[in-house]
C-alpha cells in the first residue's frame, strides 16, 4: 500500500496516511499514532472535519494527548 501526504492537510500533527490508516504525530517525542478507519468515505469525513480544517484540527479527539507533550 502506498503511503503519502496530503496538501489540504492543516494539523500540523499529520504525518501521511496509507489506505484506511491515518498516521499521526504521537503523544511523546518516540511514537507515532495509527488511525485505522473501516470505510474510505469515514477516513475522508475525518479530514475534513480535523485534519483539513483550522477549527477543526483543535476539536480532533487525539489533540489533547499529541498537543499534552508540549505543554508545561
Amino acid at each position: 500500500m502506498r503511503k503519502y501526504n496530503s496538501k489540504e492537510v492543516i494539523c500540523p500533527f499529520y504525518h501521511g496516511e496509507e489506505g484506511l490508516k491515518l498516521h499521526c504525530e504521537g503523544f511523546c517525542p518516540s511514537c507515532t499514532l495509527q488511525i485505522s478507519f473501516t470505510q474510505r468515505s469515514i477516513l475522508r469525513m475525518h479530514k475534513q472535519t480535523h485534519c483539513n480544517s483550522f477549527k477543526g484540527y483543535p476539536q480532533c479527539p487525539l489533540y489533547p494527548a499529541i498537543n499534552g507533550q508540549y505543554e508545561e
